[in-house]
């Protein structure tokens, strides 16, 4: 009965399409140059090869499109879940799965960003000092930022936090500036 207590989420979340978009613009945009740039390469080769322009124009305009999809599509990807469990905080992402327990968390920064118009809030976890002594060499050192969208679920969130005995730190909103 314990352990279904644990494994049932108190909240569950899924990074906000601004964040998306906001950390993953310039790997879509570098995506789309590479794909296009290798459309030119097999374009050239196909004409040196095969001397047919037909060819070569198919195979850049399939590279331009297959360019244009990856920087439509990156974005807008789901980078990973997160989940506030019973005494644990755990970040799912598509290739592996972190859990940190509350009680090994100091304090939690908050820092909201704009992009697009859009806020979202960047929860800067860090690890309490009687974890980093007693840390194994597998264990994390530093945990990535965890995006929450702004409002309710931002509240929500913080609410657990602190009454896990978080202490949570605001920091002034900051608007994104590349892209």
């Amino acid at each position: 009965m314990e352990s279904e207590k644990s494994t049932q989420p108190l909240f569950e979340w899924l990074p906000p399409p601004a964040y998306l978009k906001w950390r993953l613009a310039r790997l879509a945009s570098r995506a789309m140059l590479v794909e296009i740039a290798l459309g030119f390469l097999g374009g050239a080769f196909i004409y040196a090869t095969l001397r047919s322009v037909m060819l070569a124009l198919l195979f850049l305009l399939f590279a331009t499109i297959l360019g244009i999809a990856a920087k439509w599509l990156i974005p807008r990807t789901n980078a990973g879940t997160f989940r506030a469990l019973g005494e644990v905080l755990e970040m799912q992402a598509a290739s592996k799965r972190q859990r940190v327990a509350y009680r090994d968390l100091s304090s939690c920064v908050v820092e909201h960003r704009r992009h697009e118009g859009v806020g979202f809030a960047l929860l800067g976890l860090r690890l309490s000092a009687e974890y980093e002594r007693a840390r194994k060499w597998y264990e994390p050192k530093a945990l990535k930022p965890v995006p929450v969208g702004e409002g309710e679920e931002l509240e929500r969130v913080l609410h657990i936090l602190k009454k896990k005995g978080v202490d949570v730190i605001y920091v002034v909103a900051r608007e994104s500036r590349f892209v």
